[in-house]
């Protein structure tokens, strides 16, 4: 059973949804006290709006999808086929040759679908798989259909079957990154390797856009530009922001480029008013007053609003005023008051997962941070080196390597 244009999907049942959810799972739904059984698939068809490599980086893609369709119902989901990888049509496709009815076409698929050819490919190919019971569902399902499609007849050899195991293991991997980007540390084990229990040999199964999101590249920057990951507060994504400060001759304003909400304006002052009261603590000899510092947030992700960045922009104007670069590759998190208060960050994991994700190679967190350190995954640390710092002069100073 197939949804085209399934963006546009609606229920007038308000429990069309779960029934589907159900189905999904199980193979069977409820009308009343009966129970239907069925074992027809259910495919999804749409579109993505924009290239692929801004979706991957700055959404997730069952995004135009039925907010309805939560995170259980996607993890339903057997394979994502990737469209942008498959050729349009062309007349030259088509054959010349005999074709089959599609009613007799159709029986021949129902007749294929009572066979049972998992056990051949296990038999052929004796493999360790995830331990996760749904992952492991979804990639015997889909290798048990791809050689009932392709090897009618049953007749398939190690290396085809391998072939297959990868392919379904690439198209189950997709859904469970998507679930990594909505629902975060709930999913973060993915751990799709499989094993030739013969000879040993373990191979991991990735997809290839999940380099897409590199956008955090080696390479000093400007004085005053800094990456930070701000909270949208009305859906509580969590968003990719690079700041940039440029510094001229003035008095001391600080002028913000661009259409910013409440909230980075709140920052944004926030730090305006630390950085005057404690500018003898940088040991600077510039005058704070004597320039005008035009400042501008570049959303890098689809998110409205940039909560908890104010310690951001206050190493953004410090970086900027004493002409000095960050380090590379670093993100800056943190939230502060007027008198420099730190406030402890939310979704910790989350935010350097997203880091790790855009290319992050250094975090800056607040010392109020510290014991969330223990609830982030092993793989996301030992590839980001986490750099906890006491107040925001000292945020600055260590953004900066000046220590």
């Amino acid at each position: 059973m197939a949804f085209d244009e399934a963006a546009g999907i609606r229920f007038s049942d308000k429990n069309g949804i779960n029934i589907m959810k159900g189905y999904m799972e199980d193979g069977n739904s409820s009308r009343g006290s009966e129970i239907i059984t069925a074992e027809g698939s259910i495919v999804f068809l749409g579109n993505l709006d924009g290239d692929i490599e801004t979706v991957v980086r700055t959404s997730h893609l069952f995004y135009p999808l039925l907010e309805a369709m939560d995170t259980a119902f996607y993890d339903r989901i057997h394979g994502y086929l990737p469209g942008w990888e498959l050729q349009k049509t062309r007349d030259d496709y088509y054959t010349d040759h005999f074709g089959l009815v599609s009613d007799y076409f159709a029986e021949v698929m129902r007749s294929l679908a009572q066979r049972e050819l998992q056990r051949c490919a296990r038999a052929l190919f004796p493999l360790w798989l995830p331990s996760d019971g749904r992952d492991q569902k979804a990639v015997r399902k889909t290798v048990s259909g791809l050689i009932k499609l392709l090897h009618p007849d049953g007749h398939v050899t190690t290396d085809e079957v391998e072939e297959y195991v990868v392919f379904a293991m690439e198209m189950r991997r997709r859904v469970k990154e998507q679930l990594k980007k909505i629902a975060g540390v709930e999913y973060w084990d993915v751990n799709f390797t499989y094993r030739h229990l013969e000879t040993g040999r373990e191979t991991f199964v990735s997809v290839p856009e999940m380099g897409c999101g590199q956008i955090i590249l080696p390479g000093p920057m400007a004085p005053g530009s800094v990456y930070t990951i701000g909270r949208d507060l009305d859906s509580g994504k969590l968003a990719l922001f690079l700041l940039q400060t440029q510094l001229s001759a003035g008095s001391g304003r600080i002028i913000p480029l661009g259409d910013l909400s409440r909230t980075i304006r709140e920052g944004i002052k926030t730090a305006e008013a630390y950085l005057k009261a404690n500018m003898k603590r940088l040991g600077s000899t510039r005058d704070f007053r004597s320039y005008d510092f035009s400042l501008q947030a570049i959303n890098l992700s689809q998110a409205k609003e940039g909560a908890e960045t104010a310690v951001a922009f206050f190493v953004a104007l410090v970086s900027a005023l004493l002409e000095k670069p960050v380090q590379e590759q670093l993100v800056v998190l943190g939230e502060m008051s007027v008198q420099g208060l730190l406030l402890k960050v939310s979704n910790l994991t989350e935010r350097l997962q997203l880091a790790l994700e855009s290319g992050a190679k250094q975090v800056l967190v607040p010392s109020e941070n510290k014991r969330n350190l223990a609830d982030v995954p092993d793989d996301v640390l030992n590839k980001l080196q986490a750099i906890f710092y006491t107040d925001p002069t000292n945020a600055a100073i260590r953004a900066m390597g000046l220590e």
